[in-house]
């Protein structure tokens, strides 16, 4: 068999919402090597030029990289699943307990993943080592994150800078992956907002700013005259 190619396009994402980010530190639950991901929610009309670039490049590269699969003459080739789906929500159910899906209109959610560590085999002696790797953080200005000391939660205003590469497998089909390289966090989610779980009364003893630009204060007049 030929020595594979490496079919790569860069992209950088449009702007969405983190839903469930794993940028702190590689979740190794599912995968051996570790992984990073987060996956943005777009507004559909700002998501679908961006899908369609890839649509569009999956297609140019779909011969070439099924020829390098070595299929059998009459081999079916199913379609992988993308990274790309209609936004949903996971909502609990009142009457059963169960969380169920609710569709979210007008957005689509995109993930973006990257392993954290890879084996690199020595030339000479053939010995292989683990390599760690991690996507690059950076705020607005351009100013690396420390992921060390800035937890990033979902609801942050981030974009995905990274690579994306076609692929086939026997089991998963033909499709897309987006590696992910660099994440920017245009706006870091503070996080739970406690008033969303309680109902909240109205102090009767806070003072507003308005009471005070209407009334005044003697006090305020001795400091400032």
């Amino acid at each position: 068999m030929a020595k594979r190619k490496f079919i790569r396009k860069k992209f950088t994402s449009p702007i969405g919402k983190a839903i469930w980010p794993k940028l702190n530190e590689a979740d190794y639950h599912y995968k051996k090597q570790g992984q990073y991901q987060i996956t943005l929610r777009i507004p559909d009309a700002e998501a679908e030029p961006f899908i369609a670039s890839m649509e569009e490049f999956m297609a140019k590269h779909r011969e070439t990289v099924l020829d390098e699969a070595d299929l059998y003459e009459g081999d079916e080739v199913k379609d992988a699943s993308t990274p790309w789906k209609p936004a949903v929500d996971k909502v609990k159910d009142e009457e059963t307990g169960k969380k169920r899906k609710v569709p979210v209109p007008g957005f689509t959610d995109i993930t973006f993943k990257c392993n954290a560590s890879y084996q690199k085999e020595d030339p000479a002696t053939h010995e292989k080592s683990t390599v760690h790797v991690r996507p690059a953080l950076i705020d607005l200005y351009g100013k690396n994150i420390d992921p060390a000391k800035t937890f990033i939660r979902g609801g942050s205003v981030c974009v995905v800078g990274g690579q994306a590469s076609p692929f086939y497998t026997a089991m998963a089909g033909f499709g897309v992956s987006l590696r992910m390289e660099a994440v920017q966090v245009r706006e870091l989610s503070s996080g739970v907002n406690a008033t969303d779980f309680f109902q909240v009364e109205e102090d009767p003893d806070a003072v507003t700013e308005a009471a005070v630009a209407a009334h005044g204060s003697d006090e305020d007049e001795d400091d400032f005259s």
